[in-house]
């Protein structure tokens, strides 16, 4: 199952740098919640769009690698455990990198495609430049 999550995994990477947001959203169910450091949880896939479109207004995403580390599947439910680690580059700025853990519920959808459910983020260092 890890083989098949790496997959899913790039080619959610190669969205996310395309700065689309109706297609990053694409990636989650209608009532994922995605929660972020610091922040409200984010409820459902329209907020989630605006949410992105708000990010991708301000930034691009130009290197992005996910890693899960352990993946377990019961039924049609995937629990992902792994790291990120992500560069941040702001339309007025320097570029930054990030680096956290994620926990990600995957819920496989009845065509067969996995889905976002739930997203969680933690940073594990400051960003550094």
């Amino acid at each position: 199952m890890l083989a098949l999550f790496t997959g899913q995994w790039d080619a959610y990477e190669a969205t996310a740098k395309t700065g689309n947001a109706d297609s990053l959203a694409a990636w989650f169910t209608e009532d994922a919640i995605l929660m972020e450091p610091e922040m409200a949880d984010v409820v459902g896939r329209t907020a989630i769009r605006d949410f992105a479109a708000s990010i991708f207004a301000m930034m691009t995403i130009p290197e992005i690698e996910i890693t899960p580390r352990e993946v377990n599947v019961y039924g049609e439910t995937a629990y992902d455990f792994g790291t990120y680690r992500e560069v941040v580059q702001p339309k007025d700025g320097p570029a930054t990198t990030h680096r956290g853990r994620y926990a990600v519920v995957w819920n496989r959808q009845p065509d067969g495609a996995w889905k976002f459910a739930r997203v969680m983020v933690n940073s594990v260092e400051r960003p550094s430049q």
